[in-house]
């Protein structure tokens, strides 16, 4: 007979983990296979360990343990995206978290992209840009969009002026 257990030695019912089959005799010198499945299906992220305990009539050996684990990665996850403006250029700094490794892709509105975490990006024209990042991993991706306005440096125009003395 084959059955999982978990960490705790004794228990039973690994919900990740199942195998078949289950059960049966062999004749001796007689081997089979055994398919083992991992399902992380509903399972927060984090490491997890157990065994496959196999039953044997062998006196010497009447019971083998297998060790199994399965990892269950985090998804990516933004958790903020901060920006410093200084006239038309923006420093951003965004907080991501999940498994490694992570991508990221941002689009600043206007039409310039990148694929850093920490970008720095110079606008052409003052005005207000949705900016858009996207950070993704293995287990999925996450969005977020914030609102830039940036303001175009003031210009000086000289007017030269004449002045001509009038006299009446």
């Amino acid at each position: 007979m084959v059955r999982g257990f978990g960490e705790c030695g004794g228990c039973t019912g690994v919900l990740w983990l199942s195998e078949v089959p289950t059960g049966g005799t062999l004749p001796a010198g007689e081997c089979v296979n055994v398919a083992v499945t991992f399902d992380p299906t509903g399972m927060a992220p984090g490491d997890y360990r157990a065994g496959l305990l196999i039953d044997s009539n062998d006196p010497a050996q009447p019971e083998i343990t297998v060790p199994v684990s399965l990892t269950v990665p985090a998804p990516a996850e933004i958790l903020s995206v901060d920006y410093t403006v200084t006239g038309l250029q923006v420093a951003f700094d965004a907080a991501v978290t999940g498994t490694l490794p992570l991508t990221y892709s941002w689009d600043f509105g206007d039409g310039a992209v990148a694929s850093v975490e920490d970008p720095t990006h110079i606008y052409t024209v003052g005005g207000c840009y949705t900016v858009t990042l996207v950070a993704d991993n293995a287990c999925g991706q996450a969005r977020a969009q914030v609102t830039v306005c940036v303001e175009s440096p003031y210009h000086h125009v000289y007017v030269p002026v004449v002045l001509r003395a009038y006299t009446p």
